[in-house]
């Protein structure tokens, strides 16, 4: 059973908004690109796994996608959290190419591919820092103490999987997607004759908990409202040059229509700046005139507050 979905990560949001609304030309859109894909391919990685884990049998585990949760005054995220009755298991996904060496002498992860080598952080130290942390979530708020396994899953079935040091012990913890359900099955077996607890206040709590990561342009990037592109953007040739006109949009360059590519704008505004958008606001990022604004935050978005301290949302 799928508790939390997993959605598209919001700093995968915000670069994507920058490409569309960032000058080619400005200094850091060429890292923000590389920085995108490689998030994309990771949150592709993600979406894979998610289909393995759907041969499970629905009532085996209870799933939480992308869980973030306090630790101390900072928070910790899973990939993926699954719950059964007798035992936990953290999911840590990896969606690469190329070479992993998984160097316990240094821990540390050297992937290689097309001749490059690169240094990462150990994935095994990554989830051990995981699997302490959320015992110690369980301890606080009076949940069952469930033991807790931890796999690195590697997503990318043409990935070659290498160790330096204790071979056997990586080889446990470390597997390729299709492996996922039979290691789980594995697990399952190894704690078949351990106590069963309730997940109801677990999963309550564990929804309760999570904090979503709020990031914009600026505290992400270091990109300034200043730096950003207002306007609304053709879907057609991709240009910043639609005017409203008698209740649509027309591009005054291609001369496409479109009676809702404002709402691409807003979303935009909503990513890159603030997580609501004013009347003002709307006014001066889409160029329109403050009825025009009201009507259309009225009609696609709830609202908070009164008169001119009034912010819409999403919905």
């Amino acid at each position: 059973m799928i508790v939390k979905k997993r959605a598209v990560p919001r700093k995968l949001q915000v670069l994507e908004a920058l490409i569309r609304r960032l000058p080619a030309s400005h200094s850091k859109f060429p890292s923000i690109k590389e920085d995108y894909a490689r998030r994309l391919t990771g949150y592709h990685g993600e979406k894979q796994i998610d289909f393995h884990l759907t041969s499970l049998p629905p009532d085996s585990f209870s799933i939480f996608h992308d869980l973030r949760l306090p630790y101390k005054q900072h928070f910790f995220q899973m990939d993926s959290l699954l719950l059964s009755k007798k035992f936990a298991v953290i999911l840590e996904i990896k969606n690469v190419t190329g070479t992993l060496l998984f160097d316990q002498t240094f821990n540390q992860l050297i992937r290689t591919a097309d001749g490059k080598e690169e240094g990462f952080q150990s994935p095994l130290v990554q989830v051990e820092s995981q699997r302490r942390k959320l015992l110690e979530y369980f301890q606080q708020n009076k949940l069952p103490l469930l033991p807790i396994e931890s796999f690195i899953v590697v997503s990318n079935p043409r990935t070659i999987i290498k160790a330096s040091g204790n071979i056997e012990d990586i080889s446990r913890k470390v597997i390729h997607s299709e492996y996922l359900t039979e290691k789980l099955n594995e697990v399952k077996s190894h704690y078949a004759k351990s106590p069963s607890y309730s997940l109801e206040k677990m999963r309550i709590s564990l929804l309760d908990s999570h904090i979503e990561e709020q990031v914009n342009a600026y505290t992400f990037k270091g990109i300034r409202k200043s730096e950003i592109r207002a306007g609304v953007q053709c879907p057609d040739c991709k240009t910043f040059d639609m005017e409203r006109v008698h209740s649509k949009w027309i591009c005054s360059y291609c001369k496409s229509e479109s009676r809702d590519a404002h709402l691409q704008a807003i979303a935009d505004y909503m990513l890159l700046f603030t997580p609501f958008i004013t009347n003002h606001a709307c006014q001066q990022f889409l160029h329109i005139d403050r009825h025009t604004a009201k009507r259309l935050l009225s009609k696609n978005f709830s609202a908070k507050g009164y008169s001119n301290q009034r912010k819409y949302y999403n919905k």
